[in-house]
């Protein structure tokens, strides 16, 4: 009785450090997501300046942000798929061995 206890709450606490984890990684990433777009929109705001408005190297630069961020945001998208699936996966799994 004692070692299923101590089982029973070791596996509690490691479920919660999982998903103190995810918690963590979810909010760097919208972190990440939402600097990337302030960037993007302050190199904008800098080539609309009449002082710079058709420098090439501004336009790359935007171009180039725009690119990053998109990627960025197609990644962690991809990669909560990826979350949702395996989730999705081990109920099933569970379900199985009963």
């Amino acid at each position: 009785m004692l070692i299923t206890a101590s089982l029973l709450g070791l596996a509690i606490w490691y479920i919660r450090q999982m998903i103190r984890v995810l918690n963590a990684d979810e909010k760097t990433k919208e972190d990440l997501i939402t600097r990337l777009a302030s960037f993007s929109a302050h190199v904008q705001s800098v080539y609309e300046m009449e002082l710079f408005y058709g420098d090439q190297t501004l336009k790359g630069l935007l171009t180039h942000s725009r690119d990053l961020t998109d990627y960025i945001e197609s990644w962690a998208y991809q990669f909560q798929d990826e979350e949702d699936t395996d989730l999705e996966n081990e109920g099933i799994e569970t379900l199985e061995e009963s």
